[in-house]
């Protein structure tokens, strides 16, 4: 809300059943100063307004009562519930009091019939008032066709020193503009810090409107933002229908595409003419709507008599009362392989006798790569002419050893600048910010004995165990042991022989990796994102990529020069010198906003939506249209390039539901025939409604040798991932989703178990840890340690491929921060001391490790291994789960039969044994391979524990 305090006061929780009424009658207790149509009301549930109205002070009965009539029938759910009653002091009206209005909290008391009774208490209206140092920020909102059903702002502290408790503010009104918010800005961060912006509807984050904005106190108090536009603005801007595109979509179609909706009837052809820049005329044979509601449409197709010369000629288009447009290149590129060039080889293709340059730039109607000795200014350039292919990729050769030297690409044509600079999309060796990328001899950044790297890990997603870690967050802590000037970086994780200050027993760094026993590292983002990489730049995940093929500079000793290709190497290298594969995480789904791949094909790269707007599947404003053919050659470009000249052991995608399955499919095959152990896997889901049809989800990848994330056994291992109800290692429930995680998810969705990823902790969300903070009220740390190793006895039992989170093996927190992408190191980093604190735990899951290494039981490839060899029994509780693995005769493993028992409730409970004698290997405190005791006939496990048995 605009305030905490006043929304503090809103929240109301009704407990009693869902209840619906079309009426609403108040108890008055009016105030003294309330006049004749200045009192509203209004009822939201879950960010959805339900009902609200107005009331003419004529309906005021004498008992002091007043009816008022529901806008609809409202049926209130369990949930929270904001009812308000305002009695505006201005001229906006709504029942979300502004400044100076009077309000109060309305309780709904009871429902008679179709009735519903408020109560209001005298002494309870309060008056909207800023905080003490508070300044008003009015934000006025337009969009274009006046939708403003549900509209809100999610708003937050850019500096995350200070938030509100209500992130979300709800229109005090509206004005000729559109809506209007007032932003309580004594509320957020310090005087002087910004305040982040985002209109969404309905609450909902697939519903977002553009990207974030942020505002200001030098931008002035009033501002004013517009649908679709990330502009913030400080004067009234024209918010007039408007001509957004015209594009060229096939051989005899272009797409006009206008701000608003307007009416059908006034599109005929004789109002479009289209000329090419010669002055001939193409005739116009029809005009088609494209997705209109009713007799309006914001999208006309023009259908001409005769096709476009296109691209030998340029076309604008004239618009009657709507001016003349240049025609933009649109799908006319994605249709057949016309403008498809598999064997391209683009970027800066370097030897020391020279370089040669290719770019895709189709629309452009001359291109120029400019060569420099500095990374910018106008001295030591020299400009080259390039010449065009039938596929609309330009190339030049430029004689030389260019290596040191800087690079970029100048474009003329329709919606090109032809004195602005391009960066490469396939730069190598990007510099910061700075528009020019280096151009490198990449032998000579090679570590010794880098080349002859061979990968010796395991073959089949089955034997990976995988440890996800952030560069920064894995040395930046001052008990991290590395070196000073190494904290954070590339190098820092080269170093071996690292401790925790003062207790050398406890490991450190790559050491405590390879302690621990996992197969692989998994590295959050390492291609170049957003961020001015210096150490200044405030904290980074790194999911706003912008140039693919560069490493980024923020974890490299120097932005500037080769530094950050060396030192990603030399981090590569030290993984793989100790045995342990690396996989870059990787985030082809979306861009930040200035990558260069709309400034070289506008419109290409990225999905669009019927009105031409990016498409926003990722949430973060664009999604990669991987479909297309020549973005489809740069994701197989890219990640052939990193396998081949990084020695790169697999890939994780994020958002791979926005990766069209094809190109996946495509990329699996063309890595694993260089790299035949190599793992690829991702997110089988989306972050909003996208264009995609399919989304790459697990149906999809389901036997193609492309693994997927298994959220359904993560949730029910540990619950809800923010908050909610617990899960099973708390306090059972969820038995069948862990059977089913336990087998692989053959039962649910996979196709064989190598396509599940079982996991229950990732960067996203509350830690383990965290979580068990939130889900189990007053129990003990010892309780909670202990459900943490049951968590990694459930895991590493689990068939398919097992990934872990850095610092889950020693209980990390976050604080309770969900979503951690942006906030300080104090919140990210490691603490290594933690791994003395949980020492216990830390032993707990080397010892699950190095069990599960020990036998292929646990790895099972097959969907008929596993229900050939798998089988559950009887448990003695519901919240209680006993399988057997028949291990005899399966190459490499030394067990007859392996018998796991798991007891997720919250007493003791005994299970009965086969006959004989059963040595333990894994109990509720120790997990290993040497042999804990035996167990004969039956067996007592504690609750939140787990027991392993092997003969």
């Amino acid at each position: 809300m605009s305030t905490a305090r006043f929304a503090a006061l809103f929240s109301l929780i009704i407990t009693t059943p869902s209840f619906a009424f079309d009426k609403i009658q108040f108890n008055a207790n009016l105030p003294p100063d309330c006049t004749a149509d200045s009192l509203v009301w209004g009822i939201m549930q879950n960010g959805l307004e339900l009902g609200r109205g107005k009331v003419s002070m004529q309906s005021v009965l004498s008992s002091g009562n007043f009816l008022a009539t529901a806008a609809a029938d409202v049926n209130l759910q369990h949930g929270a519930v904001t009812a308000y009653l305002c009695l505006n002091n201005d001229e906006l009206g709504s029942y979300i009091p502004s400044v100076g209005d009077t309000f109060q909290l309305v309780t709904i008391a009871n429902v008679d019939g179709d009735t519903a009774h408020a109560l209001l208490s005298e002494n309870k209206w309060h008056k909207r008032q800023l905080c003490p140092g508070g300044k008003l920020l009015t934000i006025h909102y337009h969009r274009f066709n006046k939708d403003y059903d549900n509209a809100s702002l999610w708003t937050w502290d850019e500096h995350r020193t200070r938030t509100p408790e209500q992130n979300e503010i709800y229109p005090v009104g509206v004005d000729s503009f559109g809506l209007v918010f007032q932003l309580d800005t004594g509320l957020y961060g310090r005087p002087g810090d910004t305040v982040g912006l985002l209109p969404r509807l309905n609450a909902d984050w697939q519903m977002k409107d553009g990207g974030d904005r942020n505002w200001s106190p030098d931008m002035g108090y009033e501002i004013y933002l517009v649908q679709e536009q990330n502009q913030l603005y400080r004067e009234v801007p024209d918010v007039s229908p408007k001509v957004r595109a015209v594009t060229l979509d096939a051989d005899r179609h272009l797409t006009v595409r206008f701000s608003h909706r307007l009416p059908t009837s006034d599109w005929t052809p004789d109002k479009f003419r289209i000329s090419t820049s010669a002055g001939h005329e193409l005739p116009v044979k029809a005009v088609h709507p494209f997705a209109h509601r009713g007799d309006q449409c914001a999208v006309y197709s023009i259908e001409t008599t005769e096709p476009f010369e296109y691209p030998r000629k340029t076309y604008a288009l004239d618009i009657e009362g709507y001016g003349t447009h240049n025609v933009r290149i649109g799908h006319i590129l994605t249709t057949g392989t016309r403008f498809y060039d598999a064997d391209a080889k683009l970027g800066a293709n370097y030897t020391s006798s020279g370089t040669t340059f290719a770019v895709f730039a189709p629309g452009a109607l001359l291109a120029r790569v400019v060569v420099a000795d500095s990374i910018e200014g106008q001295t030591g350039i020299a400009e080259h002419d390039m010449s065009v292919n039938d596929h609309g990729v330009w190339s030049a050769h430029v004689e030389g050893d260019l290596q040191g030297k800087y690079y970029a690409y100048k474009l003329s044509g329709i919606g090109f600048d032809p004195d602005r600079e391009i960066t490469d999309a396939y730069a190598t060796c990007t510099q910061a910010r700075y528009t020019r990328s280096l151009i490198v001899d990449m032998e000579q950044t090679n570590p010794p004995g880098f080349k002859e790297y061979s990968y010796n890990g395991p073959m089949s997603a089955a034997d990976a165990i995988v440890y996800e870690m952030h560069i920064r967050d894995f040395t930046i802590a001052a008990d991290s042991g590395v070196s000073p000037g190494n904290k954070g970086k590339y190098l820092g994780v080269t170093e071996s022989g690292t401790t925790l200050p003062d207790e050398s027993a406890v490991k450190t760094g790559i050491d405590h990796i390879v302690e621990l026993g996992v197969t692989h590292v998994q590295i959050m983002p390492l291609q170049d994102f957003d961020n001015g990489e210096t150490d200044l730049d405030a904290y980074n995940w790194g999911y706003m990529p912008v140039h693919f093929n560069s490493p980024e500079g923020w974890y490299a000793s120097d932005r500037m020069g080769p530094c950050r290709i060396r030192e990603i190497k030399s981090a590569i290298k030290a993984f793989h010198d100790r045995g342990v594969g690396v996989i870059m995480d990787v985030v082809y789904n979306h861009t930040a906003g200035h990558a260069p791949f709309d400034s070289l094909v506008p419109g290409y790269y990225f999905r669009l939506t019927n009105a031409g707007n990016y498409s926003n599947g990722s949430g973060c404003g664009n999604e990669f249209a991987s479909e297309h053919p020549m973005a489809r050659k740069y994701i197989l470009d890219s990640v052939r390039y990193w396998v081949e000249e990084y020695k790169i052991d697999g890939f994780r995608f994020d958002l791979m539901g926005l990766i069209d399955i094809e190109t996946m499919k495509q990329i699996k095959h063309e890595l694993a025939a260089i790299h035949p152990g190599i793992l690829i896997y991702g997110e089988p889901w989306a972050a909003g409604p996208t264009p995609l049809k399919p989304i790459t989800d697990k149906s999809q990848v389901r036997a193609t040798g492309i693994g997927a994330f298994n959220d359904s056994f993560r949730d029910a291992v540990k619950g809800g991932r923010d908050g909610g109800a617990p899960g099973f290692i708390q306090v059972g429930d969820s038995v069948d989703g862990v059977v089913k995680g336990l087998m692989g998810g053959i039962h649910d969705w996979s196709h064989d178990p190598v396509d599940a990823i079982s996991y229950f902790e990732a960067h996203d969300n509350l830690t383990a840890w965290d979580k068990l903070i939130q889900s189990t009220g007053q129990a003990s740390e010892e309780t909670r340690k202990q459900m943490i190793r049951f968590g990694a006895l459930t895991l590493f039992t689990a068939q398919g491929m097992s990934f872990m989170h850095s610092g889950q093996e020693f209980c990390r927190t976050k604080k309770g921060s969900s979503n951690s992408y942006n906030l300080p190191d104090d919140i990210n980093r490691l603490e290594w001391s933690r791994k003395k604190d949980y020492r216990d735990v830390f032993e707990y899951h080397k010892g699950m490790i190095a069990l599960r290494k020990a036998h292929p039981a646990f790895r099972l490839r097959m969907r008929s291994e596993v229900e050939q060899r798998v089988h559950f029994r009887t448990p003695p509780d519901h919240r209680c789960i006993v399988y057997h693995i028949h291990g005899q005769s399966l190459p490499g493993e030394s067990a007859e039969w392996i018998l796991v028992l798991l007891n997720g409730a919250t007493e003791s409970k005994t299970f009965e044994l086969p006959e004989g004698e059963w040595p333990i290997y894994a109990n509720a405190e120790k997990a290993g391979l040497d042999v804990l005791g035996t167990a004969q006939d039956r067996v007592e496990l504690p609750p939140h524990s787990g027991i392993i048995l092997i003969k």
